[in-house]
C-alpha cells in the first residue's frame, strides 16, 4: 500500500505467472508497486499496476435548493458528476464538483413547487453514488 506495508505474496509457477490474494482488497483505484525476490534474498526493480475502481463515491451531501428554484448546491467527491432528477428520473441539471468537493448545478425548468429531486454523483469509473433526496420550494401560488 503507500506506506509499504505487504498486502499479499504468492509463488511464482514454472510458467512466471503468480497470483496474490490482498488483504485488505483494494478496489479504488490505488496503484499498487510489485517486487519479485528469488531465493537469494535478490529483489527485482519495482513495477506498478492499478487496482479497479470499483468503489461507489458517497452520496451528495448537504444538498440544498436555491429559493427560486434554478439551482442546486451540496458536496460530493471531488471531479465527480453530479446529476440532478425529478421523480420521473428526468436529469434536470448536471455538474463536475468542484476540487473542494462543492457543486452548484443549474435545473432546466427551475423546480418551484415543493418537487421532490434526487441527487447522485458518478465518479471517473463510472461508478455511481446512493442517492440523496432534496425539496425544491414551493412558490407557486395556488391556482
Amino acid at each position: 500500500d503507500a506506506a509499504g506495508n505487504t498486502l499479499g505474496s504468492a509463488t511464482v509457477a514454472a510458467d512466471g505467472s503468480f497470483t496474490a490474494t490482498l488483504s485488505p482488497a483494494q478496489t479504488n483505484g490505488q496503484t499498487l508497486s510489485v517486487t519479485a525476490t528469488d531465493a537469494a534474498n535478490n529483489p527485482s526493480s519495482v513495477a506498478t499496476t492499478t487496482a479497479p475502481d470499483t468503489t461507489a463515491p458517497a452520496a451528495p451531501t448537504d444538498v440544498v435548493v436555491s429559493d427560486d428554484g434554478v439551482t442546486v448546491t451540496g458536496k460530493a467527491e471531488a471531479g465527480s458528476t453530479v446529476a440532478i432528477k425529478d421523480a420521473n428520473g428526468t436529469t434536470l441539471g448536471s455538474t463536475i464538483v468542484a476540487a473542494d468537493g462543492t457543486f452548484k448545478a443549474t435545473l432546466d425548468p427551475a423546480q418551484t413547487n415543493g418537487q421532490t429531486l434526487s441527487a447522485t454523483t458518478t465518479d471517473a469509473a463510472n461508478n455511481t453514488s446512493s442517492v440523496t433526496t432534496t425539496t425544491a420550494p414551493d412558490t407557486t401560488a395556488p391556482g
